[in-house]
């Protein structure tokens, strides 16, 4: 990934281009905003990833994609949205990756599988 960005970041400066950044946990935001799920009523939304080490991390985001909670590398407790989950129905998502799934498609191994789950917190 990060060989990629590098890359575009050359290819940008030396044909003199603007390069936009999106964040991962924005754009996986940006990505289920718009479910019927979460249509009728007001929503903050979670995005986690797995930082390792017993973290991960994770912001808050509204329907506007407005931050409500920065990019932080947390580890998650009982208590930890305990504050924004007071005054808000919060929908919490992560995407696992799944490294070398046999026999799922056949009898080549998928390298990546990506899956999305979803933990909505009902006030």
């Amino acid at each position: 990934m990060r060989i990629g960005v590098s890359a575009a970041k050359g290819f940008c400066y030396a044909l003199d281009i603007p390069l936009i950044a999106v964040g991962t946990l924005v754009s996986m935001t940006a990505g289920i905003i718009n479910f019927p799920e979460f249509a009728k009523e007001e929503f903050l939304f979670c995005p986690l990833l797995d930082a390792r080490r017993m973290e991960v991390y994770c912001a808050g985001y509204n329907k506007k994609l407005e931050t409500i909670k920065e990019t932080a590398a947390e580890i998650i407790d009982a208590f930890s949205f305990s504050e924004l989950l007071a005054k808000n129905k919060m929908v919490f998502f992560l995407v696992m990756v799944l490294q070398n799934v046999k026999n799922c498609c056949g009898p080549t191994p998928m390298p990546f599988l990506w899956m999305m789950c979803f933990l909505q917190q009902r006030i």
